[in-house]
């Protein structure tokens, strides 16, 4: 029984872990990046992909993000893209999922490189993240994928070009 009991109370504080680092990205990073004056640029961006068909990239991109109740943010349209094709949400724990796939599919930059680092903090996951990260080696690249190049394209016919 207290063994039972220790197991939850760990965790409840990984719990509060993901949730700190959810309000933290929400209020450090994104809020203040939606605030530019390039959101001005994006929104009329954001409008014109709404208008999209159903099924294309463009218009599911938005669709997801007014899900989130998110806005484009300046340099970060790719990231969100890979959101929507690989098919991870935007918690805390998918978005280091998605960070470890990215690493296993070639991709290094910062971003991936420090949410990748957060496993550290929810060795719970570890076998997850390893089945993600193995996943994102065998998987075809992603890297130069552009809402540019596919905003019009069909999602479904994307998802399953890039993904297993």
């Amino acid at each position: 029984m207290k063994k039972e009991q220790k197991t939850s109370g760990i965790y409840a504080v990984y719990e509060k872990i993901e949730r700190l680092l959810d309000i933290t990205k929400a209020q450090l990073v994104i809020k203040p990046l939606q605030r530019l004056d390039k959101q001005k640029k994006l929104i009329k961006i954001m409008n014109r992909l709404r208008r999209q068909a159903k099924g294309t990239v463009g218009h599911d991109l938005i669709a997801m993000l007014d899900k989130y109740q998110l806005k484009l943010i300046p340099h970060s349209v790719e990231h969100d893209l890979k959101h929507l094709i690989l098919g991870f949400g935007m918690d805390t724990q998918s978005e280091i999922k998605m960070q470890v796939y990215l690493i296993g599919n070639g991709i290094y930059s910062f971003t991936s490189i420090l949410f990748s680092s957060s496993v550290l903090l929810f060795p719970h996951y570890w076998k997850e993240y390893y089945e993600v990260y193995k996943k994102g080696c065998k998987a075809p690249s992603i890297k130069r994928l552009t809402l540019n190049t596919c905003a019009q394209a069909n999602t479904k016919e994307i998802i399953s070009k890039y993904t297993l």
